[in-house]
């Protein structure tokens, strides 16, 4: 529910209208650099009207808090337009789709029966004790190197969660490496 605030008094009406037209001026250059599919004028007008009220003559020019205003209004619509980008869940496959060189799925070359080796507890052996999303999590943070908070976001879980469920298989793979 969205707050009430007070109408302007007819002093601050007239503030508004006095440093509409160069506060419009800054939005149309907004508007040239980052394109018209924003409304740069409307978020200026409605930044001006919320904020007026706090505007103190003694502190500085009226004509210069208002530009101040213009700018930091745009700014903010960019930046929220950016972080409306960025935060669109990330896709990516599970080790069950992602073929090896060999032509297996991931997922069966790690839960495999490590080959005999040199060292029959390699380090493909160790990965069979987990699940298959703490599998996921290992390869696409530790091998992979993508961040947590994407992994989070592909697997639907918190990144709280995602680091918890790291840390309990490195905590395993320690143990399994050191028995």
């Amino acid at each position: 529910m969205m707050k009430e605030r007070p109408k302007l008094t007819a002093e601050q009406q007239k503030l508004v209208s006095q440093v509409l037209p160069r506060v419009h001026s800054i939005a149309r250059k907004h508007a040239q650099q980052y394109g018209q599919r924003h409304d740069f004028e409307g978020t200026v007008a409605l930044r001006l009207c919320q904020c007026i009220s706090l505007f103190d003559p003694d502190k500085g020019d009226l004509m210069n808090w208002a530009q101040w205003q213009a700018h930091f209004a745009c700014r903010e619509l960019i930046r929220a337009e950016i972080r409306k980008k960025n935060l669109c869940p990330a896709r990516f496959l599970s080790l069950d789709v992602i073929l090896g060189q060999d032509g297996l799925p991931l997922s069966e070359q790690i839960a495999a029966p490590a080959e005999p080796q040199v060292d029959p507890e390699g380090d493909a052996s160790l990965l069979r004790g987990l699940d298959p999303r703490t599998r996921t999590v290992v390869w696409k943070s530790i091998v992979e190197e993508v961040p947590l908070k994407i992994i989070a976001q592909s697997l639907g879980v918190s990144p709280a969660c995602t680091a918890e469920i790291r840390r309990k298989a490195i905590k395993f793979l320690r143990q399994r490496a050191i028995a």
